[in-house]
């Protein structure tokens, strides 16, 4: 979901569509870094993309016999949503083998989630708050997240805090590191892999929710 291993991929540099979403008209619209032509897609546009193919074509029609290759096109619009240029052809695609990634990698994390849930004996409607730390998780759209499944459905608000490793360094320089040190010793940390309960929920995240177009998310 970071770029890697898709056949378009890329980290988010310039060039990368990093958002993307239907438009009123039918139009996909998208986004990318630094406004600069379409030249791959990061992981927060690759969430994005899948979402609005599945909206539009349903789980079993994102790709088909018929459609093997979802090419890549649209609308490139600016960040304020301002006009840039219209696509029929930008190079880009998904093929099964992107598809068939993006499964993976979503079912892996939202079978962890899934899995600390049950560990800690709680429902995903009882979370007041989803933190997704990091750049991929200050670019992803919690919507398109939810869409595709990477993220239970919830009303838990989904806060992106950016780089905390840098964050917490940064306290550590001013405050010290004893504050960390006591942080620190109240984290228990979960190991899944190996778990029957981790294969089991990887297994039955590894499809896409069907959704008909307009359904709440």
């Amino acid at each position: 979901l970071g770029g890697a291993g898709i056949s378009c991929g890329l980290p988010a540099v310039s060039g990368a569509i990093c958002r993307a979403a239907l438009a009123p008209d039918g139009v996909i619209e998208f986004v990318t870094v630094n406004g600069t032509p379409p030249v791959g897609v990061c992981g927060s546009g690759i969430i994005d993309l899948v979402a609005v193919w599945l909206d539009l074509f349903g789980e079993n029609g994102v790709l088909t016999d018929a459609c093997p290759k979802r090419e890549i096109v649209g609308r490139h619009v600016s960040d304020s949503g301002s006009f840039i240029k219209n696509y029929d052809n930008t190079g880009l695609f998904f093929d099964r083998d992107d598809l068939h990634g993006v499964m993976l990698a979503k079912a892996a994390l939202r079978a962890s989630v899934e899995y600390l849930l049950e560990h800690a004996r709680l429902k995903a409607d009882e979370l007041d708050r989803v933190y997704l730390a990091g750049g991929f998780g200050k670019g992803i759209s919690a919507i398109s997240a939810r869409r595709i499944g990477l993220l239970p459905d919830s009303s838990a608000s989904v806060i992106a805090p950016g780089n905390l490793a840098l964050a917490g360094s940064a306290l550590a320089l001013i405050d010290g590191i004893d504050p960390l040190r006591d942080a620190a010793r109240k984290i228990n940390v979960v190991d899944c892999s190996g778990e029957e309960t981790f294969d089991r929920l990887f297994i039955e995240h590894l499809g896409f929710a069907d959704r008909k177009k307009g359904d709440s998310l």
